[in-house]
């Protein structure tokens, strides 16, 4: 039987194999024919050998008599062809089956796009859901970056993060994290910092290789240049302009979380361009993960130039998990955890329902820093908040629009979020160590460090640790300090000491500690 492998290939090549391919069955019955026709002048022989893509039926060869008289040798002969002509008319029902399959495919090629048909070339008849056999991975960072001239900040936050990835294969941790940076610089700017870790970290040699997609935002600026911040409470045109990139960057990641390629990512999704701006064309630039397609249960919210504080890993995986076992709070249901997208975007999944008499729901926020970033979601969540930075953009900044949403300070936020609880870690796990903004050009003032405690001082009352409620405790809300249940806290502020001060010297030492280097 003719069988066609999946390969890759171009339509018209794909075309010419499938027509080769069909011809080649539709005319295995002439050379069945003659095959015959020879046999019987040669009795037996093609009974010693079957052609190819004939089946075999096991049945044993005559054996010559020692002397055969003439009337012997032709009956012999006959009976031999009529052997062969049985084997052939099986052969010819199992290649005319082929040949109708094969015709289908052609005539599906023929009526579809050329994207389309290479799909179909390439796809096996039966192909099983691509989602089904996505790899899991426990977190996906998502880092929006925009050039500074004469400053890298991207890479040594890369290099924060990749130096706490574990590479012994049976770490608990290993190859459960992915990152993806996206551009913001658009196409007027070469970001030399992004195209250095793209050039690095895309190297099969890195030991890294494969952990950091790296994505262009392809749509245009919409926002006129003006000043940020003169109002805490209103955003200029920079500050809509950073909320129009952080919607796009929610859109990239939700598709490369839930089994989505570079290719799946829309190009210009609600909120990203603004009204009378003309939307982008073409595809998103940028590199994919190796292993995709991935599912990732969390998505945490990061900046450019905050780095990852020592052993930040250790503790946000003790964070989520703890969160999880706290009162009231209930696994994401599997069948409502995953997203869809279209064309024009990912469709932002409805509030989480439990079901009829659940009280407990999933956590909807973990806080491990302060503005928009250290904020941990479910990976179903993120399409959601997308939809409502998109909606809220002319009111507040970003920062202050995710904290009015986890909060459910508005009315479409209490609908979405219901009884959801958000949860806040004592201590700061990023380190903001960058003094030129990307929204203003007076270099920034000092924040919180590591280790420092997330209170009233860096957050707002409503996410903030409280220390008269959560003093026995490394969580906000906490569990009673007697409660059997409550999960020790995880002591982790010493780790603040011998942390690098100078931009670029945590870079450095893992430069000098890695062949090739980051």
């Amino acid at each position: 039987m003719v069988s066609v492998k999946p390969a890759l290939c171009t339509r018209s090549s794909c075309l010419f194999v499938l027509l080769a391919a069909i011809l080649f069955a539709s005319g295995s019955l002439i050379g069945v024919l003659l095959i015959g026709g020879l046999s019987a002048g040669h009795p037996g022989a093609l009974r010693s050998q079957p052609a190819a893509g004939f089946a075999d039926t096991g049945r044993a060869n005559p054996a010559p008599s020692a002397q055969p008289s003439s009337d012997q040798g032709a009956a012999a002969a006959r009976k031999q062809l009529q052997l062969e002509l049985q084997d052939a008319r099986s052969a010819l029902v199992t290649e005319q089956r082929a040949s109708a399959q094969l015709a289908l495919q052609l005539q599906v090629l023929t009526a579809q796009p050329p994207a389309a048909a290479a799909a179909a070339c390439t796809a096996p008849a039966a192909p099983a859901p691509r989602r089904s056999a996505a790899k899991q991975v426990w977190m996906m960072v998502a880092i929006p970056t925009v050039h500074r001239e004469g400053q890298d900040y991207l890479n040594p936050t890369l290099a924060s993060i990749l130096q706490q990835l574990p590479r012994a294969p049976g770490h608990p941790l290993h190859g459960t994290l992915r990152i993806v940076v996206a551009d913001n610089s658009r196409s007027t700017v070469r970001h030399s910092a992004f195209e250095k870790a793209k050039a690095e970290l895309t190297n099969p040699s890195h030991p890294h290789f494969g952990a950091v997609a790296f994505v262009r935002n392809p749509a245009p600026r919409s926002e006129g240049r003006g000043a940020g911040r003169h109002d805490p409470n209103k955003a200029g045109p920079t500050v809509r302009q950073q909320t129009r990139d952080v919607i796009w960057l929610l859109h990239a990641v939700s598709v490369l979380a839930a089994g989505g390629t570079v290719g799946d990512i829309p190009i210009s999704p609600p909120g990203a361009v603004g009204d009378g701006v003309p939307p982008p064309t073409g595809p998103v630039q940028g590199t994919g993960f190796p292993d995709s397609p991935l599912h990732a249960t969390h998505v945490l919210l990061m900046e450019d130039d905050f780095r990852l504080c020592p052993h930040a890993l250790l503790a946000l995986a003790h964070l989520t998990a703890k969160a999880a076992g706290m009162p009231g709070v209930a696994p994401m249901p599997p069948a409502q955890a995953g997203l869809q997208w279209t064309p024009s975007g990912v469709l932002p999944p409805k509030a989480v329902d439990m079901g009829p008499g659940s009280t407990a729901t999933p956590w909807l926020l973990l806080r491990v820093c302060y503005g928009l970033n250290g904020a941990v979601l479910h990976t179903r969540d993120v399409p959601a908040l997308a939809a409502y930075l998109a909606a809220r953009l002319a009111a507040r900044p970003p920062d202050h629009l995710l904290v009015e949403w986890f909060a459910g300070e508005q009315p479409a936020a209490a609908a979405y979020v219901g009884s959801r609880a958000h949860f806040t870690f004592r201590y700061n796990l990023l380190d903001h160590f960058g003094r030129q903004s990307s929204l203003r050009a007076a270099p920034q003032g000092t924040f919180g460090a590591c280790y420092d405690p997330l209170d009233e001082g860096n957050l707002f009352p409503v996410e903030a640790w409280n220390k008269v409620e959560c003093e026995h405790d490394d969580m906000q809300p906490c569990r009673a300090q007697g409660d059997a249940a409550r999960v020790p806290p995880l002591h982790l502020k010493d780790a603040a000491k011998g942390v690098p001060l100078r931009v670029g010297e945590l870079h450095s030492n893992l430069k000098a500690a890695h062949t090739p280097a980051l």
